[in-house]
Formats: C-alpha cells, sequence, structure tokens
C-alpha cells in the first residue's frame, strides 16, 4: 500500500511538471515572436502547444511503460507476496 505522503509528493510534484510545461509554452512563443517578426500569434501558439503536447506524450508513453511493467510483476508474482 502506498502511504498518503507519499500520494501528496507525487501530486505535488505532477503539480510543478504541469507548471514547467506551461511556462515553457510561453518561452516558445515569446522565442517565435520574437524571431519571426512576420509569424502570426495564432501560428506561434500552434507550434509551441505541439512542442508542449509531444513532451507529454513522451512522459505519458513512459509512464504507461512503467505501469505495464509493475502489472507483469504483480501477475507473475506467487499469490503469497500480494496483500
Amino acid at each position: 500500500m502506498v502511504h498518503p505522503s507519499f500520494k501528496l509528493l507525487l501530486f505535488f510534484l505532477n503539480a510543478c511538471w504541469v507548471s514547467f510545461l506551461r511556462q515553457i509554452e510561453s518561452l516558445v512563443i515569446i522565442f517565435i515572436s520574437d524571431k519571426g517578426g512576420s509569424m502570426c500569434s495564432t501560428k506561434a501558439d500552434g507550434i509551441s502547444t505541439l512542442a508542449v503536447c509531444s513532451i507529454i506524450v513522451i512522459g505519458a508513453t513512459g509512464a504507461l511503460l512503467t505501469w505495464l511493467r509493475e502489472v507483469f510483476i504483480y501477475v507473475t508474482s506467487p499469490a503469497v507476496s500480494r496483500m
């Protein structure tokens, strides 16, 4: 069983990660707007959203693989150690 303070720590780290990704999106928008003065803001927002979404997809894929590994370990372990 997972300790409640560990769950709170994971929640806090997730909130920090989401905030970090939002800051990356803002920085990408600013960088694109400054470098390409003729680029419209909608296109810059779209590019930054794609960058952040690709980071999220990479993280979600890693989390899914970790979860699948844990399920495999749980299923293949002896029934005595399950509780």
